[in-house]
């Protein structure tokens, strides 16, 4: 199933690129935003990517704003403790952001002063939590007793949009980033669903939907 994907936009001297997993091999395609079309065919990137739970909606692979890609080989626990840290781009260690526990999904800040991450108690359940960097401190952002996780920043750092299988399917939901206010259904089908990207223009959410026949398709 083709579950995570992410667009690397166009840079001078070449188109924008779709990128996703497919076997354990990560794959580039080219696509033209303007139609929402593919073109040529896929080019794989890497091998062995590293995912986490059924499909591949955790497969561990990101692009920077710089056109640099990350990612992670191997396999991995999804119960396994582990310390947060800074890595430069050589691969060393710059310094250490968060004590050691079981964090889930994570995604930086678009100011790159939060990170939204979830954190898993030993039934594997995790709620969303807001790390500020500057004072290392953790805010709880969600409070429902069932699974919330995979958060998504809006591009103005004033929204996050999350999962969740409150309601006995996985819907999508949002909540303004310092959360105030009650958390907003934006989806309600049988299908689950885990948001990818949201759009530099704060118009179109990028999401996975679960179809049983056509299983893992990417929505807006």
């Amino acid at each position: 199933a083709d579950a995570k994907v992410l667009y690397e936009p166009p840079a001078p001297g070449r188109p924008g690129y779709l990128l996703f997993l497919r076997e354990q091999t990560l794959l580039a395609q080219p696509f033209d935003a303007a139609k929402l079309r593919l073109e040529g065919d896929p080019a794989p990137l890497a091998e062995d990517v590293a995912t986490r739970g059924r499909g591949n909606s955790r497969a561990a692979f990101w692009t920077s704003a710089a056109g640099l890609l990350l990612y992670r080989t191997g396999g991995g626990s999804a119960f396994t403790k582990a310390k947060l840290h800074w890595i430069g781009r050589d691969g060393k260690r710059l310094a250490d952001i968060a004590p050691e526990d079981t964090y889930g999904s994570m995604r930086l800040s678009p100011d790159e002063k939060r990170v939204a991450l979830g954190k898993l108690d030993s039934a594997g359940i995790d709620d969303s939590w807001v790390l500020d960097l500057a004072r290392g401190v953790f805010t709880r952002f969600t409070f429902d007793p069932k699974r919330d996780t995979a958060p998504v920043w809006s591009p103005d750092g004033r929204q996050i949009v999350f999962a969740s299988d409150r309601s006995g399917a996985w819907e999508l939901y949002r909540k303004d980033s310092n959360g105030a206010g009650q958390d907003q259904q934006l989806t309600s089908t049988p299908n689950g669903k885990r948001p990818l990207d949201w759009s530099r223009d704060g118009r179109y959410l990028l999401y996975f939907d679960q179809d049983p026949k056509t299983l893992y398709d990417i929505w807006a």
